[in-house]
């Protein structure tokens, strides 16, 4: 039996909305904070989503392209860019240079993300597992 989860509105119509459309046959509460390299979020599996009630992005790295995570959906299509940065000028490089500003997302899904730019993140969710 899946569990009822409640919390808010928008938290309920998204529970509702992927019962609704995915056979879901397991959910397990998750926390990961931490380093984004090597985490399990990073891996497309067909049977695997992840439901955020708040990812968070940061990262204190600067680089020459700007940085985002970008959220794949449940057929592994990307469907969601989220990057803040600020750039500057560096005379050293002669080029502009981006610095991954921390970004607060509320209450999504995906099957995976990718990252750049971004080093650490902050899950609170659950991990779901469906057919």
């Amino acid at each position: 039996m899946l569990p009822e989860i409640k919390y808010n509105p928008e938290v309920q119509i998204l529970w509702n909305y992927l019962r609704a459309t995915f056979a879901i046959t397991a959910v397990v509460p998750l926390y990961y904070e931490g380093v984004i390299a090597g985490s399990e979020f990073l891996t497309y599996a067909a049977t695997k989503l992840y439901m955020f009630l708040q990812l968070t992005g940061m990262s204190d790295a600067v680089v020459a392209n700007i940085p985002r995570f970008r959220l794949y959906n449940a057929a592994n299509a990307l469907f969601q860019n989220i990057g803040f940065t600020s750039t500057y000028w560096d005379a050293t490089a002669a080029g502009n240079r981006n610095i991954a500003i921390s970004f607060d997302n509320k209450n999504g899904y995906f099957s995976r993300f990718t990252a750049e730019g971004y080093t650490n993140m902050t899950f609170i969710g659950y991990r779901i597992t469906r057919t």
